[in-house]
């Protein structure tokens, strides 16, 4: 676009389709609109009964929008460049071709599309950029594109984390996302208040960027690293998207600043980042996690608590459902119709299905937390992070086994054997083979699982020695 030709070029072919375009509105509203029992060309008279005046309004109107937002380009370059000479960066303006090794491998940079308008500098002896990174999210037949003002300092030493800032956009992610706990209960006051403050402005966990869980000696390294002096300083600087891996740091804001922002914007990353290199005092010891709150242990009950909860969403629903139509059928034939207290069963179907759900999921997941409570043995510091077990395999094996309990039933109600007569206890017999084998298929699956992981984690291991 930096090419006056190329400009010009671009403006005449706008004037062009907007030309057509309105010749075409032109013919368009003659075949549809009449004005004063006329044809819509003839009632309005000259000269705007002829076709090549539409043409003409169609084509100055978008060379207008295009010179308008041409200005509005060289505008923000020239501001750019502005603020490019404010910080004494260079700057590379337009859009900037970066390699995918050279990225950090951060969620962030996961699905990077386009890079520009880059600004580079050093900062205290590390090289530092700036730029606009829009990415897009590919999901299925769903696209999601998002926007964002970066700044990746190198070469910084810092450990492997990501801070998410506690607004209401990341929710979604942070509620999926173990949280790093701070037991606070033998800290001083200065301590507990940099917590307290911290706590509330971000939510600070370790990258999930390979084929292994948490690692506990990583974890360590975590705390060694955020003290209370740069917990307290990061609460300072609050709604930054704070990501680091392989000694690059990345703070994103969630959008494209304006050029008059980019100053501000780099000043305010350079105190962060010196927040975070400052030496601290030797008296900072790392701050331990609550009891049961590591974040090993966080990922493993999370892991095993969805699957807990949809298993039993999926047994509340269709044992709610299930019930209430056996009943509702045997008091149809006592009855021949549906009146008095069926009319009720009736009418709270949908509802007591709903519920089912619910109080299903609820249960299914704090049964499964629990039962990952008593299972979790942590790994060992020194030893290979513990293998990452696909959930996938606990969901096939859950619904094997459903459908063998299903399969089971189905093949005892064919066998000559006596019936009893208690509505009640018939929903009972029916379902408990289907939940019986529904929890042992998902055990087995996780079993089975985790075996796959623990022989796929060794291959990488081995590729990794060699």
């Amino acid at each position: 676009m930096s090419n006056p030709r190329f400009r010009r070029w671009i403006v005449y072919s706008a004037a062009a389709v907007g030309a057509v375009l309105g010749g075409v509105l032109w013919g368009f509203l003659s075949g549809l609109i009449a004005i004063n029992g006329k044809r819509f060309h003839a009632g309005l008279g000259p000269p705007l009964d002829s076709p090549l005046t539409f043409a003409a309004i169609g084509g100055l109107i978008a060379s207008l929008v295009v010179l308008i937002k041409q200005r509005k380009q060289r505008l923000i370059r020239e501001e750019l460049s502005q603020a490019a000479e404010e910080l004494d960066a260079e700057i590379e303006l337009g859009a900037v071709d970066v390699p995918a090794e050279s990225r950090p491998k951060v969620p962030l940079f996961k699905n990077w599309t386009k890079c520009a308008n880059r600004f580079r500098k050093t900062i205290d002896g590390c090289p530092a950029e700036m730029f606009d990174l829009t990415c897009t999210d590919r999901a299925g037949e769903n696209t999601t594109v998002s926007r964002w003002t970066v700044i990746v300092i190198h070469e910084t030493g810092f450990p492997a984390f990501v801070c998410l800032p506690k607004l209401r956009s990341t929710i979604p992610q942070r509620s999926v996302t173990p949280a790093m706990s701070f037991d606070v209960t033998d800290t001083d006051s200065l301590t507990r208040s940099a917590v307290a403050r911290f706590d509330a402005a971000y939510q600070l966990t370790l990258l999930d960027h390979d084929e292994t869980m948490f690692d506990v000696a990583v974890e360590k390294q975590i705390r060694s690293f955020f003290v209370a002096p740069r917990l307290d300083g990061l609460a300072n600087s609050p709604n930054w998207y704070i990501q680091s891996h392989g000694g690059s740091l990345v703070l994103a804001c969630r959008s494209i600043l304006p050029p008059s922002e980019r100053v501000g914007l780099w000043c305010s990353a350079e105190g962060l980042f010196r927040t975070l290199a400052a030496p601290v005092s030797p008296e900072s010891s790392p701050i331990p996690s609550l009891p049961g709150m590591g974040l090993e242990q966080q990922k493993h009950r999370l892991s095993i608590g969805t699957v807990g909860k949809i298993a039993g969403a999926f047994v509340g629903f269709v044992g709610t459902f299930f019930v209430f139509t056996i009943i509702m059928i045997a008091g149809f034939f006592r009855q021949g119709a549906i009146n008095g207290p069926l009319n009720g069963l009736f009418a709270a179907h949908p509802f007591a299905v709903l519920a089912g759900t619910i109080l299903g999921g609820a249960i299914g997941s704090k049964i499964s937390r629990r039962y990952a409570d008593r299972t979790y043995r942590p790994s060992d510091p020194k030893g290979p992070p513990r293998a990452k077990v696909d959930p996938a395999w606990m969901f096939v094996g859950a619904f094997l086994g459903w459908t063998s309990g299903m399969l089971v039933v189905f093949v005892v109600h064919l066998l000559p054997l006596p019936r009893l007569n208690i509505p009640w206890l018939e929903p009972i017999l029916f379902f408990a083979p289907c939940i019986g084998l529904l929890v042992g298929g998902g055990a087995l699956g996780y079993r089975l699982g985790k075996r796959k992981a623990l022989a796929k984690q060794q291959t990488l291991l081995v590729e990794t020695d060699l």
